[in-house]
């Protein structure tokens, strides 16, 4: 019998042995594979940051170009345009190596530092070809230029009155935007980033001797390898793994690899982010140790519950039950406490006295309080812009049990309201009663922001659309009549003059869709911060001051949320200085705080706007044609809710006035 007992007791050890042993196995696996899926994950964010980061500087400086190509100084490249070319460069010099204007045939009419290159015919350069054969934005590929660099050429078709007139483009170093955008990337030890073209040439890699060779010769042509760069190569995101030889011979690494496309027109890039797999299984080092101990300590535990599961298995049982809670309840109040100090919504509850009894870290910093302290012991009613909205949510509460996705705002320390989403429940006790309410507040302020001005611009761009369109059926169907009477008349003076009234119409017609061409940008992509100071500076610096007109500047640390083309708006104010103000000396920003929310004031001392004209200069039959006007101003800052007038005094000046609501600025720094 004695023999018997033993055997079950090491039956029942060997078969609780492994199960743990799988289970350990299991829970190592698990680790493992979140292990590298959470570096994937870092990895797919500098990879995706770094092509977002190449496709932004593009973007930028397509925007720059495409509106410095209009300019009729660069169009003719005479001396002002040289010059508007030599500051462009200037301003820019950190980022570009030359700014070169070429002509329809590929001749250099004028190149900027490289001045003695003036006159050359590049026309052999493919880039250049692609351009003259094509009319449009061309990006080229890496290549060496002249000067003995890797660099990109991004060139902007310049047109005049709708005829190619060659091109505007720049040599962007890069070096510079590699340095910029991917040498930063690195994770844990040696992991780093490297790309490839859309041919599967590399272009950055951290061995220098594999740059400018393609990835399928230069990997050996493995099977896996390929595989991994044809995917790399399809412009869409994924990650994937492939194996490595190395070079001095040892065991072949594995590499987790994540790539994202950067598409730069019809050019397109791949960025790699790969870690050696040995790496980030290193990081599990101290864990696979704490399994050890621990697979000891159960192996130990093992013995002895087995020991005593032979001669009494309840009072075992029983004990291994209250360890057990014991442990889930202190591990599910130690996730508790992690998720609440680290979560980016807003967490709370209150007694049943609706008294705020708790909230989350991120709460007090997003209602703008000192502390939490501050907070507590508040009533919850009190945080909301309209009392009723909560009086409402508790209404609901009472009726299901909790309220869903209810959008509300709530007020700040300071006055200001945050337009929220909130999730909440009753709280009951042990015994089922209610002791409260808790929940979730998400702030949205930015959606809601980015929403409405998503919508005005859709509006927006309807009316102007709707607008434009009557316009030219209307001047269609009048030259359509003028032609027909024309061919009526024998008189030639009388030809002559249906002759002048269609050029006429003609003409306007085709600045109603020089007007148009203006609007197709508004509302093409999302809102942003704008810092006030920097982007007014960057869009007078593409203007020519005269010496006599001194440009003050003071609303530092002030951003404001705006349509992209904000640059515009202050663009065209300072132009309609330079080109109505003569006799303006000053030119000047600045801003004041009213109950309305924010106001930039843009003002100068010349001869000022008439009184009858204050309302029509922002109405789109006063615009020009050759231009985006103050029409277009307004509808720029409306996107966002932001309104523009004209206040000043005829005599003394113009003054206008831009009002950003509350919520649409912000301060990046204390002010005075």
């Amino acid at each position: 019998m004695k023999t018997i007992r033993y055997l079950r007791q090491l039956a029942i050890f060997l078969v609780l042995l492994a199960g743990c042993s799988l289970l350990m196995y299991s829970v190592y696996t698990s680790v493992e594979a979140k292990t590298i899926a959470q570096v994937n994950s870092e990895q797919q964010v500098h990879a995706e940051q770094a092509a977002q980061g190449i496709v932004r500087f593009f973007s930028t400086y397509n925007s720059t170009l495409s509106f410095l190509a209009l300019n009729n100084h660069i169009i003719d490249t005479d001396t002002e345009g040289r010059q508007l070319i030599r500051d462009f460069y200037a301003s820019h010099a950190g980022e570009i190596s030359s700014i070169t204007r070429v002509d329809e045939n590929g001749t250099i009419l004028y190149t900027y530092p490289y001045e003695t290159s003036t006159g050359a015919n590049i026309s052999l350069q493919p880039h250049v070809r692609k351009s003259i054969e094509t009319g449009g934005v061309v990006v080229s590929d890496v290549f060496t230029s002249v000067q003995g660099f890797r660099t990109i050429s991004f060139a902007m078709p310049v047109y005049d009155e709708g005829v190619y007139k060659g091109s505007l483009s720049i040599l962007v170093p890069f070096d510079r935007l590699t340095a910029k955008n991917l040498e930063p990337v690195t994770v844990l030890r040696s992991g780093h980033a490297w790309t490839i073209n859309q041919n599967g040439v590399i272009l950055t890699s951290p061995d220098p001797g594999k740059t400018d060779r393609s990835a399928f010769e230069a990997f050996g042509n493995s099977r896996e390898m390929n595989a991994f760069l044809e995917a790399a190569m399809l412009g869409r995101p994924g990650s994937s793994t492939y194996t490595l030889a190395r070079e001095d011979g040892g065991r072949a690494e594995i590499y987790d690899a994540v790539f994202y496309p950067a598409v730069i027109g019809d050019t397109r890039w791949t960025v790699i982010v790969a870690t050696p797999r040995n790496e980030i299984l290193a990081t599990l080092q101290t864990f696979q140790r704490d399994m050890a101990v621990v697979f000891c300590i159960l192996v130990a535990i093992l013995i002895v519950f087995t020991y005593y599961l032979v001669r009494a298995r309840d009072i075992v049982r029983e004990e291994e039950e209250r360890r057990a809670a014991a442990f889930a309840l202190q591990e599910s109040e130690r996730k508790y406490r992690y998720i609440l100090e680290n979560m980016q919504d807003l967490f709370y509850r209150t007694d049943r006295e609706n008294r705020l009894i708790m909230v989350s870290p991120f709460g007090v910093k997003l209602l703008g309080y000192a502390s939490m302290e501050e907070m507590l012991g508040k009533q919850i009613r009190n945080f909301y812009a309209n009392p009723d909205e909560r009086d409402y949510m508790l209404q609901e509460i009472e009726k299901h049990g909790s309220i869903t996705n209810f959008e509300t705002r709530l007020l700040r320390a300071d006055g200001t309201a945050v337009t929220v989403l909130a999730n909440s429940h009753t709280v009951y006790d042990d015994k089922g009663n209610v002791i409260g309410i808790e929940g979730v507040i998400r702030d949205i302020s930015d959606r809601k922001l980015t929403e409405n001005a998503l919508v005005q611009a859709t509006k927006k761009l309807n009316l102007l659309t709707t607008i434009t369109t009557n316009n030219i059926r209307n001047s269609a169907f009048t030259l359509s009549g003028y032609l027909e009477l024309e061919q009526q008349q024998t008189d030639e003076a009388k030809r002559r003059e249906f002759h002048d009234k269609e050029a006429a119409l003609l003409s306007q017609i085709n600045a109603w869709l020089t007007v148009a061409k203006s609007y197709q940008d508004l509302g093409l992509n999302p809102p942003r911060w704008h810092p006030v100071s920097t982007t007014f500076i960057l869009a007078v610096s593409h203007l020519e001051w005269p010496d006599t007109i001194t440009r003050r500047v003071d609303a530092e640390g002030i951003e404001v949320y705006a349509d992209p083309l904000l640059e515009t708006v202050f663009f065209n104010l300072a132009e309609n200085v330079i080109r109505h103000a003569a006799t303006a000396t000053v030119f000047t920003l600045r801003y004041e705080i009213t109950p309305q929310g924010l106001t930039l004031i843009i003002e100068d001392n010349g001869r000022g706007v008439p009184g009858p004209m204050k309302a029509a200069i922002f109405e789109r039959e006063y615009t020009p044609a050759r231009g985006v006007g103050l029409f277009m101003a307004r509808e720029i800052l409306g996107i966002t809710g932001i309104t523009i007038r004209e206040n000043g005094t005829e005599g003394k000046g113009a003054r206008f006035e831009i009002v950003v609501p509350p919520g649409g600025y912000r301060f990046t720094k204390e002010q005075p």
